[in-house]
């Protein structure tokens, strides 16, 4: 039997979170993608100045921004590796930026 990522993923055990947010669902993930509509200062949460500028968006996450990035599951050595590697929320901020180019900082298990 194959167990829940919650069993394996560092993640769900050392992260506190608050109350009304579950790593088990898409809670934490929107909250943390919302964290981008709030721009630091000198800076423009504004994409749609950013996209009229015409110069080219350069993007970057931690997670990958598409799950159809990671291999399919008959080659993963754990088959729910997609459940911890990125989220809805994090495909749609990238998709709405329309960047030039996109980096995604690394996947790894454990």
């Amino acid at each position: 039997e194959i167990p829940p990522p919650e069993l394996l993923c560092r993640d769900y055990r050392a992260c506190k979170w608050p109350p009304g947010l579950d790593p088990r669902d898409d809670s934490v993930a929107r909250y943390l993608d919302a964290e981008n509509d709030r721009a630091p200062e000198g800076a423009s949460a504004d994409t749609s100045a950013m996209q009229a500028s015409g110069l080219p968006i350069l993007s970057f996450s931690h997670f990958l921004p598409r799950i159809e990035l990671i291999p399919e599951k008959r080659y993963l050595y754990y088959p729910n590796l997609p459940k911890m590697v990125g989220s809805c929320a994090l495909r749609e901020r990238v998709q709405s930026l329309r960047p030039a180019i996109h980096v995604f900082g690394h996947t790894h298990f454990g």
